[in-house]
């Protein structure tokens, strides 16, 4: 009808003759999106020092490395897998991760996390006293505290004396629902926006616009989620050999979302809400996904 608005998010036409799913995927695609925020980042000092400079508070702080998807490898319990790891020209370690479910942001996982970062800072024989400053930055789409702050920063204290208790370990939190217009607020909107040219920072709304509109950058996400999905297909057509269930043919778009949860749960030994995550099944889809598990 004349003169009505449309409902419909605006989606810019396909121009690279990649699949529809996947084009219209990436353009959704936030800096809140954990595996569009390591890509994002990933080798990206610029961006990754801004973040870092307004989160920390430091102004001159310098990043001398930003690499996505590190792995901290543990061989006798959780390994964990950062989506970026940053280290400053102070050696300071810093790892950043974005959290869209509040189970993966207790504290509790924190300190292993703080605790695991630490483990890997040591050469057999250093002195204790060379660790370095390390900082655990977990970006949360929620307030996870709800005291509507945009900062929590979490430091180890004497109780009696409320002294530091100098460790130089740091753990913040960071609260992706905060619109205020300082610098932390409009970093945060950032993080919540999907179009670069709605962005604040121009060092973000950068990378953001090459990730969704450069013809290479775009081939390489969805090459990445056509592997993710056809490792997903494959596993569960050799789960279906073993029970005597052969299928043909994945049949309709959630039989493979719920394929795809299977396979990273085994591959990965991650909960049924962390793979979704790392898929980035959301709304009502992530809705059946759960009812789709649960009778199975």
């Amino acid at each position: 009808m004349d003169g009505e608005k449309s409902t419909k998010p605006y989606m810019p036409p396909n121009p690279f003759g990649v699949k529809q799913e996947y084009w219209e995927r990436i353009q959704n695609m936030r800096l809140l999106d954990d595996t569009f925020m390591s890509a994002a980042f990933n080798n990206n000092i610029e961006a990754t020092q801004l973040m870092l400079r307004i989160i920390i508070g430091k102004d001159d702080l310098k990043v001398v490395s930003a690499v996505a998807q590190v792995e901290y490898k543990n061989l006798y319990g959780h390994s964990l897998r950062m989506d970026v790891n940053a280290v400053d020209s102070d050696n300071d370690k810093i790892d950043i991760e974005v959290e869209r479910t509040k189970s993966r942001a207790h504290p509790k996982r924190l300190r292993y996390h703080s605790a695991i970062q630490d483990v890997s800072s040591l050469q057999p024989g250093q002195d204790f006293t060379k660790l370095p400053t390390s900082y655990v930055i977990i970006i949360t789409e929620e307030d996870y505290w709800g005291d509507g702050i945009p900062l929590y920063h979490v430091d180890r204290v004497i109780r009696e004396s409320g002294k530091d208790f100098g460790d130089s370990a740091h753990i913040i939190y960071v609260n992706a629902e905060y619109e205020g217009d300082d610098p932390i607020g409009l970093l945060m909107s950032d993080f919540r926006q999907s179009d670069p040219a709605k962005m604040h920072y121009q060092e973000l709304a950068n990378r953001v616009n090459s990730l969704k509109n450069s013809e290479e950058e775009v081939k390489k996400m969805c090459q990445a989620m056509e592997i993710t999905y056809e490792e997903g297909r494959m596993d569960g057509l050799m789960e279906g050999q073993r029970k005597g269930r052969i299928e043909g043919r994945i049949e309709g778009r959630m039989e493979g979302y719920v394929r795809n949860i299977r396979s990273l749960m085994r591959r990965r030994g991650i909960s049924a809400e962390e793979a979704m995550d790392e898929l980035e099944i959301l709304g009502n889809e992530r809705t059946e996904c759960v009812e789709q598990l649960k009778e199975a």
